[in-house]
């Protein structure tokens, strides 16, 4: 990061995955703003994924998924403690991941007596299974530039609740297709829980959003800013 300043002087251009990551690049990195542009990520999930009817998705098990490492920006500990405050003794919360931070979650899951509810599942290459099973899916990270696993849950037709990060707020419109909490409100994010197991909602329309960010549509963005960058054609995000 200290040599952004200088690299982005001499870079043809600088490419942020969010609007919001661009502005960070902008304001505490030193970027130049005729040279930084915004490119949402390209994120693979199977096209043959199913996407569950609305009565197949209210049929499920409450089964809350999180995705990431176990460091400290995912902030796994906020989840857990906004899990332990739903009042359904029958849901049960996977994470995928593993991480530096495992020992802390896990003691927090003793101390909040909830440990036999949480299956902490590891890290998996290929997570599409879990997608599959769960009835919604949870972020709860403190800092998020994007956000890949947001459209690989929405690609599967899962209700997302997301704190207010740059990038999750971008992929869900502010709201649109998720439900949207304060960074670190364990009690914000347990009442979105909630409302999402009750009222998943229409999977098609979640899935039709995460098609934006098929390697299909975001891929010829980066050809076209190549296609400039060598002086070839312009570039448009």
């Amino acid at each position: 990061y200290l040599g952004l300043p200088v690299l982005s002087a001499f870079a043809d251009c600088t490419v942020a995955v969010s609007d919001g990551l661009r502005e960070q690049l902008l304001k505490k990195w030193g970027a130049r703003p005729e040279k930084t542009i915004t490119i949402l990520n390209p994120v693979f999930y199977p096209k043959a994924a199913r996407v569950p009817s609305k009565a197949e998705l209210e049929a499920r098990a409450d089964v809350l998924l999180a995705v990431g490492r176990m460091v400290p920006e995912k902030d796994f500990i906020t989840l857990v403690r906004a899990f332990a405050r739903l009042d359904r003794h029958s849901a049960r919360l996977v994470i995928l991941g593993k991480g530096p931070e495992e020992a802390k979650i896990i003691a927090e899951l003793n101390r909040l007596g909830i440990r036999h509810r949480v299956q902490l599942a590891g890290y998996s290459k290929e997570p599409w299974t879990h997608y599959a099973e769960a009835k919604c899916f949870v972020l709860s990270s403190n800092s998020e530039p994007f956000g890949n696993v947001i459209v690989e849950a929405m690609a599967f037709g899962l209700p997302v609740v997301a704190t207010a990060c740059s990038g999750p707020q971008e992929i869900l419109r502010h709201g649109e297709f998720g439900r949207i909490v304060a960074v670190g409100n364990d009690l914000q994010m347990a009442h979105a829980m909630a409302g999402a197991l009750d009222n998943p909602g229409d999977p098609a329309v979640r899935r039709k959003r995460a098609d934006d960010f098929s390697f299909e549509v975001r891929v010829p963005t980066y050809e076209r800013l190549i296609a400039k960058v060598l002086g070839e054609q312009p570039v448009a995000n």
